[in-house]
C-alpha cells in the first residue's frame, strides 16, 4: 500500500511539472506523456480502489473471526464447567442376563391329555398360575434399578434423609445392588452340571426364597446382599437401611417379607 502511495504521489508530481511548461503550442511528445500521466493515475484510483474494498472485506472477516473466537471460547468454558460437574451416575435401565419366563394354564386332568401346555395372554402379574420356563440360550434380560435423578431426590421427605446420604451414595448403593442382582441370575441361568459347590448351594437358596410374591419377578433378598461374592460397599447398618427406604420411597424397590425372609423385587 505505501508503495502504491508513493507511486501516486510522484506521478502527480510529475503530472504538475509538466502543466507548469504546457502552453497553447505544446508539442506532441509532451501530449503523449500527459496521456500516459492520466492513463496511469486512472489505473492508480483503480487499484486503490480495489484495495480499499479489500481491506474493507478484510476488516470485516476479522470482526466475525473475532466473533466466532468469543463464541468457541464460552463454549470451552461451558463444557469445561460441565466436565468438571458432571454427575457420577447417569440415569439409565440396567440389563443383566437372567432366566426366561412364560405364562401357562395349571395342569389339570385335561389339560394333562395334552402334548403340551398353552400359553394364556395374560401378564404375569395377573396369572395366578405363572411357572418360570427352563432356560434354553443365554439371550435372556432382567431389568436392573435405574440410577436416582436430581428430581426423585429433591421428593425424598427429609425425614428418610441424613447429612451422610447423598443422591450419590445412593445410586452407588444401586450399583451394588444390580451386582447382586446379575450374581443371582446368572447362576440362575447356568446349567447346574457347571457350577462348583458353593454355586450350586447359592442356586438352591435362591430357588427356596421364591414364593408367589415373588414369582416371576426379579428380587433378591436381604441375606444375598449380606452373602454375595461380588465386591460391594453396601452394608445393611442404619445407612443402608435408611436407603432402602429410599428406593422404596421412589418406586425402585417393592419389599416382600415372609418365611422369615425380605425379599426387594426389582421394580424400575
Amino acid at each position: 500500500m505505501e508503495t502504491m502511495m508513493k507511486e501516486f504521489n510522484d506521478r502527480i508530481r510529475e503530472l504538475k511539472i509538466c502543466m507548469l511548461f504546457r502552453t497553447e503550442g505544446t508539442c506532441e511528445e509532451a501530449d503523449e506523456v500527459l496521456r500516459e500521466l492520466r492513463d496511469s493515475l486512472s489505473e492508480i484510483e483503480t487499484r486503490v480502489s480495489q484495495m480499499l474494498r479489500f481491506l474493507g472485506e478484510e476488516k470485516a472477516a476479522i470482526e466475525r473471526t473475532d466473533e466466532i473466537r468469543a463464541k468457541l471460547q464460552s463454549q470451552h468454558d461451558h463444557l469445561e464447567w460441565i466436565n468438571q460437574h458432571l454427575p457420577k451416575h447417569l440415569p439409565g435401565n440396567i440389563e443383566y442376563p437372567t432366566i426366561g419366563r412364560t405364562n401357562v394354564y395349571p395342569s389339570d386332568n385335561k389339560l394333562q391329555e395334552q402334548d403340551t401346555l398353552q400359553e394364556i395372554d395374560l401378564p404375569y402379574e395377573e396369572n395366578p398360575f405363572y411357572v418360570p420356563q427352563k432356560p434354553t440360550n443365554n439371550n435372556f434380560v432382567a431389568l436392573g434399578l435405574s440410577y436416582i435423578t436430581v428430581t426423585d431426590f429433591n421428593s425424598i421427605p427429609k425425614y428418610l434423609l441424613n447429612n451422610r446420604i447423598s443422591r450419590d451414595k445412593v445410586n452407588e448403593a444401586i450399583d451394588d445392588f444390580n451386582k447382586v442382582v446379575q450374581e443371582k441370575y446368572t447362576i440362575l441361568n447356568s446349567q447346574q452340571s457347571s457350577l462348583n459347590h458353593n454355586m450350586k448351594q447359592k442356586y438352591w437358596e435362591y430357588k427356596g426364597a421364591d414364593n408367589e410374591e415373588t414369582r416371576g419377578k426379579d428380587f433378591i433378598t436381604e441375606n444375598d446382599l449380606k452373602t454375595t461374592n461380588q465386591k460391594i460397599n453396601f452394608k445393611m447398618d442404619a445407612n443402608g437401611r435408611a436407603i432402602i427406604s429410599i428406593l422404596r420411597h421412589c418406586g425402585k424397590i417393592k419389599e416382600v417379607r415372609g418365611g422369615g425372609q425380605i425379599r426387594y423385587v426389582v421394580i424400575g
